[in-house]
């Protein structure tokens, strides 16, 4: 086999196996789900590479790239990772998915259905590559890579500037590694599949390498610095699920992350309808401080502090609460645990 063929067939393999293996580190945290997402997206990409060089005619070389019509998706992906990862505010706000994705959907709609996005394969040393030139026209392939270009470049300066200004220095030791695999990754992709065509070069195409050193760098950051290991949510989830007082669990913007059973019955809420929630959102307090800059939780620090909780019905209940602030294996605070104590009956005393 083929020393560039093999090397598909590796990245493979590798993007499946560290795919599956981060999704059952925390199936429920989504920065998880959509690194494993992304590594199942390569994964059947550098297949499909692998398959098309393999190919003995241009006909078969051809229907594997068609299979490659999700493609797209690997940017975008890459975008909704740096925007979990950062923290960013536009997380809750349904347009800026459709911002993200839906470029995606229309360009992988074009790969399926026409050829505008490529051109036949040729032979290069022997075998196929995946691009091989500029279709013509050539206007939606050029609206394709200035897109394509521009959520790559937008992904590497949220995490740049994350680095520099994250308040978690593990965070930042993990975004230095991500910023990096992300160069590795984006710029010499962009190099081969946008300039060398317009310059009509044909070489043998790398991209399965890059993918494995980006693969490296996570595998390293998930050993250094535990990324996709350590949150609150895995750690406490014991913790929460036995108590019988209301617990809530949230990180250290004051926003929700786990709220157990026992919280879930006394507000009346589902369990993910609280999850991204400010937690002063589900109080009311008559002490005069600035609600816009989260009283609860920088008062919080006053252990037995009495107020009421909002439930979903919009009914007062009198509690009393107290916290605990939640520290990873490195002796950052990861977080809060607020035990919720519901003091309806002693009012009524």
């Amino acid at each position: 086999m083929e020393i560039f063929t093999l090397i598909s067939l590796v990245s493979s393999i590798i993007c499946f196996s560290l795919g599956n293996f981060i999704y059952y580190k925390n199936p429920r945290e989504p920065l998880n789900r959509v690194f494993s997402v992304l590594s199942i997206v390569l994964a059947c990409w550098t297949f499909a590479e692998f398959m098309v060089r393999q190919s003995a005619s241009q006909e078969t070389a051809y229907f594997w790239i068609k299979t490659t019509f999700y493609l797209p998706f690997i940017v975008p992906l890459l975008l909704h990772f740096a925007l979990i990862f950062t923290d960013s505010p536009g997380l809750k706000a349904a347009w800026i998915y459709v911002l993200v994705y839906t470029p995606a959907v229309i360009v992988s709609f074009l790969r399926v259905f026409t050829d505008l996005m490529f051109t036949k394969p040729v032979l290069v040393y022997g075998y196929y590559n995946l691009y091989s030139g500029i279709p013509d026209p050539p206007y939606l392939y050029w609206a394709n890579a200035v897109w394509f270009v521009s959520w790559g470049i937008l992904s590497i300066i949220l995490l740049t500037r994350y680095h520099f200004t994250g308040a978690n220095e593990i965070k930042r030791k993990q975004a230095r590694l991500i910023v990096t695999g992300y160069i590795i990754c984006v710029i010499p992709f962009c190099i081969e599949i946008f300039i060398l065509p317009f310059l009509n070069v044909n070489i043998p195409q790398l991209d399965a390498l890059y993918i494995i050193i980006v693969m490296g760098f996570a595998g390293y950051a998930v050993w250094k610095y535990e990324l996709f290991v350590f949150n609150p949510g895995t750690a406490a989830e014991g913790i929460l699920s036995i108590m019988s007082d209301a617990l809530v669990l949230c990180n250290t913007k004051g926003e929700i992350i786990r709220v157990n059973t026992a919280g879930l019955k006394m507000l009346g809420y589902g369990e993910k309808e609280l999850a991204g929630y400010k937690l002063d959102e589900l109080f009311v307090t008559d002490k005069q401080v600035d609600r816009g800059n989260g009283f609860l939780f920088n008062a919080i620090n006053e252990q037995n502090y009495s107020l009421s909780a909002r439930s979903r019905s919009g009914r007062l209940v009198p509690v009393i609460i107290s916290s605990s602030p939640f520290k990873d294996k490195n002796g950052q605070v990861a977080g809060f645990i607020v035990n919720i104590k519901d003091v309806s009956e002693l009012k009524q005393a």
